[in-house]
Protein backbone atom coordinates (compact mmCIF):
# COMPACT_ATOMS: atom_id res chain seq x y z
CA UNK A 1 0.00 0.00 0.00
CA UNK A 2 3.16 1.88 0.38
CA UNK A 3 3.86 1.97 -2.97
CA UNK A 4 0.02 2.87 -3.81
CA UNK A 5 0.57 6.43 -2.50
CA UNK A 6 4.02 6.90 -4.00
CA UNK A 7 2.32 6.10 -7.37
CA UNK A 8 0.06 8.44 -6.38
CA UNK A 9 2.14 11.32 -5.51
CA UNK A 10 4.23 10.80 -8.53
CA UNK A 11 0.77 10.82 -10.44
CA UNK A 12 0.82 14.29 -9.47
CA UNK A 13 4.22 14.84 -10.01
CA UNK A 14 4.11 13.82 -13.33
CA UNK A 15 1.15 15.88 -14.44
CA UNK A 16 3.36 18.81 -13.16
CA UNK A 17 6.24 17.90 -15.38
CA UNK A 18 4.38 17.51 -18.50
CA UNK A 19 2.89 21.01 -18.36
CA UNK A 20 6.20 22.23 -17.37
CA UNK A 21 7.67 23.50 -20.67
CA UNK A 22 4.62 25.44 -20.90
CA UNK A 23 4.46 29.02 -19.72
CA UNK A 24 4.13 29.50 -15.92
CA UNK A 25 1.06 31.65 -15.36
CA UNK A 26 2.11 34.64 -13.17
CA UNK A 27 -1.46 36.24 -12.19
CA UNK A 28 -2.45 33.21 -10.38
CA UNK A 29 -4.04 34.73 -7.09
CA UNK A 30 -7.13 35.16 -5.03
CA UNK A 31 -9.49 35.00 -8.79
CA UNK A 32 -7.90 31.80 -10.42
CA UNK A 33 -10.18 30.67 -13.31
CA UNK A 34 -11.10 27.44 -12.59
CA UNK A 35 -13.75 27.80 -15.08
CA UNK A 36 -15.68 24.42 -14.85
CA UNK A 37 -13.27 22.90 -12.76
CA UNK A 38 -14.69 22.15 -9.06
CA UNK A 39 -12.44 22.67 -6.34
CA UNK A 40 -12.89 22.10 -2.33
CA UNK A 41 -13.82 24.96 -0.10
CA UNK A 42 -13.06 24.55 3.25
CA UNK A 43 -15.55 25.64 5.79
CA UNK A 44 -14.23 25.35 9.59
CA UNK A 45 -14.81 21.81 10.77
CA UNK A 46 -11.98 19.85 12.91
CA UNK A 47 -12.23 15.83 12.10
CA UNK A 48 -10.30 12.46 12.76
CA UNK A 49 -9.02 9.36 11.24
CA UNK A 50 -9.45 7.64 14.63
CA UNK A 51 -12.88 5.38 14.28
CA UNK A 52 -13.75 1.98 13.58
CA UNK A 53 -11.56 0.70 16.53
CA UNK A 54 -11.30 -2.95 17.57
CA UNK A 55 -8.59 -2.37 20.14
CA UNK A 56 -8.04 -4.90 23.21
CA UNK A 57 -5.08 -4.15 26.06
CA UNK A 58 -4.51 -7.33 27.96
CA UNK A 59 -1.28 -7.69 30.20
CA UNK A 60 1.62 -8.43 29.09
CA UNK A 61 0.97 -6.67 25.54
CA UNK A 62 4.01 -4.68 25.27
CA UNK A 63 1.82 -1.68 23.63
CA UNK A 64 -0.72 0.07 25.64
CA UNK A 65 -0.35 3.50 23.34
CA UNK A 66 -1.82 4.88 19.68
CA UNK A 67 -2.06 7.27 17.77
CA UNK A 68 -4.93 9.35 15.89
CA UNK A 69 -4.65 12.54 13.66
CA UNK A 70 -6.64 15.77 14.47
CA UNK A 71 -7.48 17.85 10.70
CA UNK A 72 -8.31 21.10 10.80
CA UNK A 73 -9.44 23.58 8.43
CA UNK A 74 -7.82 26.29 10.63
CA UNK A 75 -4.55 26.29 11.94
CA UNK A 76 -4.94 25.55 15.91
CA UNK A 77 -3.36 26.35 18.91
CA UNK A 78 -2.15 23.95 20.43
CA UNK A 79 -2.87 25.32 23.98
CA UNK A 80 -6.52 25.81 23.08
CA UNK A 81 -7.19 22.21 22.51
CA UNK A 82 -8.26 19.35 24.52
CA UNK A 83 -9.20 16.12 23.80
CA UNK A 84 -10.87 13.66 26.36
CA UNK A 85 -11.87 9.52 26.08
CA UNK A 86 -15.08 8.43 27.98
CA UNK A 87 -13.39 6.25 30.50
CA UNK A 88 -12.05 6.72 34.40
CA UNK A 89 -8.76 5.15 32.98
CA UNK A 90 -5.73 7.37 33.42
CA UNK A 91 -4.20 8.44 30.35
CA UNK A 92 -1.62 11.15 28.69
CA UNK A 93 -2.01 12.51 25.20
CA UNK A 94 0.27 14.65 23.44
CA UNK A 95 0.52 16.68 20.01
CA UNK A 96 4.28 14.54 18.37
CA UNK A 97 4.38 15.96 14.99
CA UNK A 98 2.30 18.92 12.84
CA UNK A 99 1.62 19.10 8.51
CA UNK A 100 -0.04 21.52 6.45
CA UNK A 101 -1.34 19.86 3.40
CA UNK A 102 -1.92 22.56 0.61
CA UNK A 103 -1.44 22.16 -3.46
CA UNK A 104 1.88 20.39 -3.26
CA UNK A 105 0.08 17.11 -1.97
CA UNK A 106 -3.59 17.62 -3.61
CA UNK A 107 -3.33 14.78 -6.00
CA UNK A 108 -4.77 14.74 -9.51
CA UNK A 109 -7.10 12.06 -9.05
CA UNK A 110 -8.56 13.87 -5.93
CA UNK A 111 -8.93 16.42 -8.10
CA UNK A 112 -10.70 14.57 -10.88
CA UNK A 113 -13.39 12.96 -8.19
CA UNK A 114 -13.85 16.29 -6.94
CA UNK A 115 -15.34 16.64 -10.35
CA UNK A 116 -16.97 13.66 -10.09
CA UNK A 117 -15.22 11.75 -12.80
CA UNK A 118 -13.18 8.38 -12.07
CA UNK A 119 -9.23 7.62 -12.72
CA UNK A 120 -8.63 3.99 -13.55
CA UNK A 121 -5.07 4.00 -14.48
CA UNK A 122 -1.94 5.71 -12.63
CA UNK A 123 -0.19 8.37 -15.17
CA UNK A 124 -3.22 8.64 -17.11
CA UNK A 125 -5.11 11.37 -17.86
CA UNK A 126 -9.02 11.67 -18.69
CA UNK A 127 -10.52 13.64 -21.14
CA UNK A 128 -12.70 15.73 -18.76
CA UNK A 129 -9.79 17.29 -16.52
CA UNK A 130 -6.78 18.26 -18.46
CA UNK A 131 -2.97 18.73 -17.16
CA UNK A 132 -3.05 22.12 -17.32
CA UNK A 133 -6.50 22.19 -15.36
CA UNK A 134 -4.89 20.67 -12.84
CA UNK A 135 -1.96 22.86 -12.91
CA UNK A 136 -3.90 25.89 -13.18
CA UNK A 137 -6.41 25.11 -10.60
CA UNK A 138 -4.17 23.55 -7.93
CA UNK A 139 -0.02 23.37 -8.70
CA UNK A 140 0.06 27.05 -9.41
CA UNK A 141 -2.60 28.30 -7.70
CA UNK A 142 -0.97 30.50 -4.17
CA UNK A 143 -4.39 30.43 -2.75
CA UNK A 144 -5.36 26.91 -2.74
CA UNK A 145 -6.75 26.62 0.70
CA UNK A 146 -4.82 24.57 2.99
CA UNK A 147 -5.46 21.90 6.12
CA UNK A 148 -4.03 21.41 9.00
CA UNK A 149 -3.05 18.13 10.46
CA UNK A 150 -1.68 17.00 14.08
CA UNK A 151 -0.36 13.60 15.19
CA UNK A 152 -2.17 12.73 18.34
CA UNK A 153 -0.20 10.17 20.66
CA UNK A 154 -1.84 8.87 23.92
CA UNK A 155 -0.26 6.74 26.21
CA UNK A 156 -2.59 4.67 28.66
CA UNK A 157 -1.89 3.64 32.30
CA UNK A 158 -2.07 0.19 32.88
CA UNK A 159 -0.03 0.60 36.21
CA UNK A 160 -3.45 1.67 37.63
CA UNK A 161 -5.96 -0.37 36.27
CA UNK A 162 -8.30 -2.53 38.21
CA UNK A 163 -7.14 -6.40 37.62
CA UNK A 164 -11.55 -6.95 38.44
CA UNK A 165 -12.89 -4.07 35.80
CA UNK A 166 -13.02 -4.23 32.40
CA UNK A 167 -12.87 -0.78 30.80
CA UNK A 168 -14.13 0.08 27.35
CA UNK A 169 -13.72 3.51 25.49
CA UNK A 170 -16.02 4.37 22.56
CA UNK A 171 -15.91 8.44 22.23
CA UNK A 172 -13.85 11.08 22.29
CA UNK A 173 -14.80 14.71 22.63
CA UNK A 174 -12.28 17.36 21.08
CA UNK A 175 -13.03 20.80 22.15
CA UNK A 176 -11.11 23.87 20.91
CA UNK A 177 -11.91 27.61 21.15
CA UNK A 178 -15.18 26.59 22.59
CA UNK A 179 -16.16 24.33 20.25
CA UNK A 180 -16.93 21.00 20.64
CA UNK A 181 -16.45 18.02 18.45
CA UNK A 182 -17.98 14.17 19.55
CA UNK A 183 -16.84 11.08 17.47
CA UNK A 184 -17.67 7.55 17.68
CA UNK A 185 -13.96 6.11 18.08
CA UNK A 186 -15.45 2.04 17.75
CA UNK A 187 -13.62 0.18 20.76
CA UNK A 188 -10.69 0.32 23.05
CA UNK A 189 -10.91 -2.38 25.37
CA UNK A 190 -8.75 -2.34 28.19
CA UNK A 191 -8.53 -5.95 30.47
CA UNK A 192 -5.89 -7.15 32.97
CA UNK A 193 -8.03 -10.07 33.55
CA UNK A 194 -7.09 -11.43 30.41
CA UNK A 195 -2.86 -12.04 29.74
CA UNK A 196 -0.74 -12.55 26.79
CA UNK A 197 1.62 -15.36 27.75
CA UNK A 198 4.72 -13.99 26.87
CA UNK A 199 6.69 -15.62 24.59
CA UNK A 200 9.55 -13.96 23.45
CA UNK A 201 13.25 -14.50 23.32
CA UNK A 202 12.71 -17.66 25.21
CA UNK A 203 14.44 -21.19 24.75
CA UNK A 204 11.32 -23.14 23.32
CA UNK A 205 12.59 -26.68 24.40
CA UNK A 206 16.00 -26.22 26.62
CA UNK A 207 19.04 -24.31 25.51
CA UNK A 208 20.04 -24.17 21.81
CA UNK A 209 16.63 -25.42 20.87
CA UNK A 210 14.76 -22.54 18.99
CA UNK A 211 13.44 -19.51 19.83
CA UNK A 212 10.95 -16.12 18.92
CA UNK A 213 12.66 -13.48 17.65
CA UNK A 214 9.89 -11.12 17.76
CA UNK A 215 8.12 -9.48 20.44
CA UNK A 216 5.52 -7.97 18.10
CA UNK A 217 4.75 -5.45 15.30
CA UNK A 218 3.72 -2.06 16.30
CA UNK A 219 1.64 0.25 13.57
CA UNK A 220 1.45 -1.84 10.60
CA UNK A 221 -0.47 -0.26 8.03
CA UNK A 222 -3.53 -2.09 6.73
CA UNK A 223 -6.13 -1.50 4.10
CA UNK A 224 -9.21 -3.78 3.05
CA UNK A 225 -6.18 -6.03 2.00
CA UNK A 226 -2.89 -6.42 4.12
CA UNK A 227 0.15 -8.06 5.20
CA UNK A 228 1.22 -9.13 8.44
CA UNK A 229 5.10 -10.08 8.04
CA UNK A 230 7.04 -11.88 10.44
CA UNK A 231 10.45 -11.48 9.45
CA UNK A 232 12.67 -14.35 11.03
CA UNK A 233 10.20 -15.13 13.17
CA UNK A 234 11.57 -18.31 14.33
CA UNK A 235 14.58 -19.59 14.83
CA UNK A 236 15.91 -23.00 15.02
CA UNK A 237 19.13 -24.14 15.91
CA UNK A 238 20.26 -27.76 17.18
CA UNK A 239 16.38 -29.37 16.34
CA UNK A 240 13.76 -29.09 14.05
CA UNK A 241 10.26 -28.00 14.55
CA UNK A 242 6.90 -28.04 13.18
CA UNK A 243 4.50 -25.24 12.71
CA UNK A 244 0.90 -27.02 13.42
CA UNK A 245 -1.44 -24.06 13.21
CA UNK A 246 -1.44 -20.05 12.44
CA UNK A 247 -4.10 -18.04 13.45
CA UNK A 248 -5.10 -14.47 14.58
CA UNK A 249 -6.81 -13.97 17.94
CA UNK A 250 -7.90 -10.95 19.96
CA UNK A 251 -9.58 -9.95 16.86
CA UNK A 252 -13.39 -9.89 15.59
CA UNK A 253 -15.15 -11.74 12.36
CA UNK A 254 -14.28 -8.49 10.13
CA UNK A 255 -10.26 -9.86 9.73
CA UNK A 256 -10.17 -12.98 7.59
CA UNK A 257 -7.11 -14.56 6.92
CA UNK A 258 -6.86 -15.45 3.36
CA UNK A 259 -3.45 -16.91 2.74
CA UNK A 260 -0.87 -18.08 4.80
CA UNK A 261 2.96 -18.30 3.46
CA UNK A 262 6.12 -20.04 4.75
CA UNK A 263 9.82 -19.02 3.94
CA UNK A 264 12.92 -20.81 5.88
CA UNK A 265 16.23 -19.61 4.61
CA UNK A 266 19.71 -21.66 5.88
CA UNK A 267 23.18 -22.56 4.26
CA UNK A 268 21.34 -24.82 1.81
CA UNK A 269 19.27 -21.73 0.65
CA UNK A 270 15.62 -20.61 0.13
CA UNK A 271 12.91 -22.53 0.51
CA UNK A 272 8.97 -20.86 0.38
CA UNK A 273 5.92 -22.69 0.66
CA UNK A 274 2.05 -22.18 1.70
CA UNK A 275 1.17 -23.32 5.02
CA UNK A 276 -0.68 -26.52 5.01
CA UNK A 277 -3.27 -27.27 8.02
CA UNK A 278 -3.40 -30.38 7.37
CA UNK A 279 0.18 -30.85 6.27
CA UNK A 280 3.44 -31.11 7.73
CA UNK A 281 5.37 -28.15 7.85
CA UNK A 282 8.68 -28.52 8.74
CA UNK A 283 11.26 -25.82 9.76
CA UNK A 284 14.39 -27.47 9.83
CA UNK A 285 17.37 -27.21 12.26
CA UNK A 286 19.38 -24.26 12.09
CA UNK A 287 17.59 -22.75 10.14
CA UNK A 288 15.73 -18.85 10.09
CA UNK A 289 11.74 -18.82 9.04
CA UNK A 290 9.82 -16.01 8.21
CA UNK A 291 5.28 -16.12 8.23
CA UNK A 292 3.09 -13.86 6.09
CA UNK A 293 -0.26 -13.51 6.78
CA UNK A 294 -2.74 -11.89 3.44
CA UNK A 295 -5.40 -10.46 5.57
CA UNK A 296 -8.65 -8.55 4.66
CA UNK A 297 -10.34 -6.47 6.69
CA UNK A 298 -13.95 -5.39 5.65
CA UNK A 299 -14.22 -2.55 7.51
CA UNK A 300 -11.65 -0.66 4.72
CA UNK A 301 -13.79 -1.59 1.93
CA UNK A 302 -15.55 1.94 2.30
CA UNK A 303 -14.31 3.68 5.58
CA UNK A 304 -11.37 5.80 6.67
CA UNK A 305 -10.26 4.47 9.50
CA UNK A 306 -9.84 1.38 11.29
CA UNK A 307 -7.86 0.27 14.33
CA UNK A 308 -7.19 -3.10 15.34
CA UNK A 309 -4.95 -5.53 18.03
CA UNK A 310 -4.55 -8.65 16.17
CA UNK A 311 -2.33 -11.73 18.13
CA UNK A 312 -0.68 -13.78 16.00
CA UNK A 313 -0.20 -17.43 17.13
CA UNK A 314 1.99 -20.05 16.08
CA UNK A 315 1.03 -23.32 17.60
CA UNK A 316 3.92 -25.65 17.64
CA UNK A 317 5.61 -29.30 18.27
CA UNK A 318 9.26 -29.03 18.84
CA UNK A 319 10.59 -32.88 19.93
CA UNK A 320 7.34 -34.29 22.71
CA UNK A 321 6.89 -31.18 23.34
CA UNK A 322 4.09 -28.45 21.83
CA UNK A 323 3.15 -24.49 22.58
CA UNK A 324 2.39 -21.64 21.15
CA UNK A 325 4.24 -18.54 20.33
CA UNK A 326 2.36 -15.22 20.48
CA UNK A 327 3.35 -12.22 18.67
CA UNK A 328 1.24 -8.98 19.32
CA UNK A 329 0.49 -6.53 16.40
CA UNK A 330 -0.71 -3.28 16.71
CA UNK A 331 -2.43 -2.41 12.62
CA UNK A 332 -3.89 1.06 11.77
CA UNK A 333 -6.37 1.75 8.29
CA UNK A 334 -3.89 3.16 6.10
CA UNK A 335 -3.13 6.83 6.28
CA UNK A 336 -5.24 8.66 3.68
CA UNK A 337 -4.50 12.54 3.24
CA UNK A 338 -6.08 15.20 5.09
CA UNK A 339 -7.48 16.24 1.82
CA UNK A 340 -9.02 12.96 1.03
CA UNK A 341 -10.47 12.48 4.86
CA UNK A 342 -12.20 16.05 4.36
CA UNK A 343 -13.21 15.06 0.63
CA UNK A 344 -14.98 12.07 2.22
CA UNK A 345 -16.57 12.93 4.98
CA UNK A 346 -17.74 16.77 4.34
CA UNK A 347 -17.65 16.98 0.53
CA UNK A 348 -19.31 13.35 -0.03
CA UNK A 349 -16.78 12.88 -2.66
CA UNK A 350 -16.83 8.88 -3.52
CA UNK A 351 -12.92 8.76 -3.35
CA UNK A 352 -13.10 4.49 -2.72
CA UNK A 353 -15.11 4.06 -5.85
CA UNK A 354 -13.54 6.83 -8.47
CA UNK A 355 -9.79 5.63 -7.81
CA UNK A 356 -8.47 4.47 -4.64
CA UNK A 357 -10.18 1.02 -5.71
CA UNK A 358 -8.59 1.17 -9.21
CA UNK A 359 -5.14 2.09 -8.18
CA UNK A 360 -4.99 -0.32 -5.69
CA UNK A 361 -6.12 -2.95 -8.08
CA UNK A 362 -3.59 -2.08 -10.44
CA UNK A 363 -0.51 -1.45 -7.62
CA UNK A 364 -1.58 -5.78 -7.24
CA UNK A 365 -1.03 -6.04 -10.93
Amino acid sequence: MRSLVRKIMCMALVVVVLCGCGKTNEKVGKNVDTENIKIPKYKKVILTDLENCNINFIKNMPYTDFDFKIISTEKLDEKKLDIKFDTTLEYEWSISDSEVEGENKFSYPLLCAYNGYEVKKIKSQIEQVSNEDYQRCVTENKNFPKIYVYTVSTEINMENVSKDRDYEIKNMIVTYDGDEYKFDIGKINVNKKQAMKETFAQDIDGENSAMQTIDGLDYISMDSDFDITLDGIIETFKDKLEIKNIYLKNIDDSIKVKNISISTSNENGTVEFDFDKNGNNIIPKETSTTVVLKCSNDILENNIGSYISPIVCIDYKLGKKTGTLNVPVMARGYSRSAQEIYAYKIDKVDIFNLYLKNLAKEDKE
